[in-house]
């Protein structure tokens, strides 16, 4: 045990550092990224299906009564650490769409995948094996990557002979995978294929391998325990952490994890403790859905705790914490369409409406500017739009790297932001995926009729003149599915956050209609944001 005077000695060379450290890069400012010296590390944490109500961390925002209220303090301690965004989304209301999106910088509805998600053991890879990654774009400019938890971007099992093989009835599990997350940038790769509770079909991956499948054509099934999830998830984080840290020439590096959780993803199956934590009955106000949930906070602390207790090898005298890049959010909005679940804001996951993807995003880098790292500040908050889609973009000018031609179309930096200062004005944001629009036309969200897509716009001027407002243009799947532009809803958020009034048909709005149905058009034939 560290005696008190060598507590103190290192409290005060470690105050001392910090301040140089921030002094040194307010001068160097304008090169961030440049030298491996000031590259940050980077963490994603991306929930599942959790909802701005699920966090006690925007409980001001939702306005949420207390005995209703899931309590996560872990989320609360990175607000009041950094920054927290109130108008954040999802690209897509469901699973695979965002995550696609997330790495690559691209609206999903740009592949063959317009609507839903990918069902079925392998779901074929929606990332090609030459486009850019968050993971692939860190990787070149230096970084160790790492991934832990669910994928469901799609990948490729092989046959007996070791070729790939779309037909899954004709799969050697034991033979491993010919596309997955070790092909798109990731050093290194635990998780699933999928969902939640649908891997167990499956099992663990292991890089490129089955390790439950080995010797076998079919997968030990007993390998894989629903509520363990968040216990290996977590342990294989912290193995990718210490493997990197405890490698000479690794922790020289800076790294990147994205951590993709399994829960809150029915069905809600909390575990009892994670890394000695507990969680299954710990959670206020309790149950199976708010334990899960919980366990999300569960792990986020102990991400901020390992920040913390960790000395960064290449800044002496610094905790891990202080040059990382860390990030809270989930994939798109609350399966659950109970208001203390999703917020002020009309449905759920699925929907084009707000509560489909609409999502928490609390952001921290104490070096990068990005609040100062301190626990018991109020932190900030931000209003402008973003969108995960941004991440490949923000991350680039960080790294200082451009993305290459023909890569992360849709991506837009939003450094400036994170920051908390005033941002460029952003053009647009699209969100695409509808389960109401299958319901209107009698049919399920599996079916085309789901494949809305919809076009949101702040203040937007047409002709000179001004329309002040946030404004959210709905069109249905005739756009995704034979290119033809059918508008159907028009709402003003910030006057009319519940969508409740369809302003499509305004006559004095007619111009605005016009111009955003071709913006939206536009963008769906040109391929690119502007």
């Amino acid at each position: 045990m560290k005696s008190d005077l060598f507590a103190k000695t290192k409290i005060a060379v470690r105050i001392a550092s910090l301040s140089l450290a921030f002094a040194i890069f307010s001068i160097n400012s304008e090169i961030v990224g440049q030298t491996q010296l000031e590259l940050p590390n980077v963490i994603i944490m991306m929930a599942d299906d959790m909802g701005l109500g699920d966090t006690s961390a925007y409980q001001d925002w939702t306005d949420n009564p207390a005995s209703a209220q899931v309590k996560t303090p872990s989320m609360v301690q990175l607000a009041k650490r950094g920054i927290r965004f109130t108008d954040a989304h999802s690209p897509s209301s469901r699973c695979t769409a965002t995550r696609q999106a997330l790495l690559t910088g691209r609206y999903t509805w740009r592949t063959r995948l317009k609507f839903s998600v990918l069902w079925g053991p392998q779901g074929d890879p929606l990332i090609e094996p030459d486009r850019m990654t968050l993971a692939s774009m860190l990787q070149n400019n230096g970084y160790r990557t790492g991934m832990s938890g669910k994928w469901h971007c799609g990948l490729t099992y092989r046959n007996a002979d070791g070729a790939p093989e779309s037909n899954y009835q004709n799969v050697d599990l034991s033979q491993g995978i010919a596309d997955g997350p070790l092909n798109h940038g990731f050093d290194f790769f635990h998780g699933t294929s999928r969902s939640h509770p649908t891997s167990k079909d499956q099992g663990w991956l292991a890089g490129n391998k089955v390790p439950a499948a080995e010797g076998g054509l079919q997968v030990d099934q007993t390998q894989y325990i629903l509520n363990q999830t968040g216990p290996t998830n977590f342990k294989m984080a912290k193995k990718f952490l210490n493997g990197h840290l405890n490698n000479l020439e690794t922790s020289k590096k800076p790294f990147f994890l994205y951590y993709a959780c399994h829960s809150n993803h029915t069905s809600h199956d909390p575990c009892k403790q994670i890394d000695g934590r507990q969680v299954k009955g710990k959670s206020y106000p309790g149950g199976k859905r708010s334990d899960f949930i919980y366990e999300n906070d569960v792990v986020l602390g102990l991400l901020i705790e390992y920040l913390q207790q960790h000395d960064d090898p290449r800044r002496p005298g610094h905790e891990l914490i202080d040059n990382t890049l860390l990030i809270f959010t989930s994939d798109n909005g609350a399966e659950s369409r109970k208001k203390t679940a999703t917020g002020p804001v009309r449905s759920n996951k699925g929907s084009i409406y707000e509560g489909g993807h609409r999502v928490p995003f609390i952001a921290s880098w104490p070096l990068g500017g990005i609040g100062n790292g301190e626990p018991n500040n109020a932190g900030q908050t931000s209003s402008f739009p973003i969108c995960h889609v941004d991440l490949l973009a923000t991350l680039a000018e960080i790294a200082g790297t451009s993305i290459t031609a023909n890569n992360g179309e849709d991506s837009f930096s939003i450094l400036s932001a994170l920051k908390g200062n005033p941002p460029p004005i952003r053009t647009a944001i699209i969100h695409n995926d509808h389960n109401e629009g299958a319901r209107l036309a009698g049919k399920k969200p599996k079916d085309p009729e789901a494949a809305w897509i919809a076009i949101r716009i702040d203040n937007p001027v047409v002709k000179g003149k001004q329309f002040p407002g946030q404004w959210k243009l709905l069109a249905d799947h005739q756009l995704l599915i034979n290119g033809k532009m059918n508008p159907r809803e028009l709402y003003e958020l910030s006057t009319d956050l519940k969508e409740q009034t369809n302003r499509l048909n305004e006559p004095a709005l007619k111009p605005l209609v016009n111009e955003l149905a071709e913006r939206l058009q536009t963008i769906h034939d040109s391929g690119r944001i502007q």
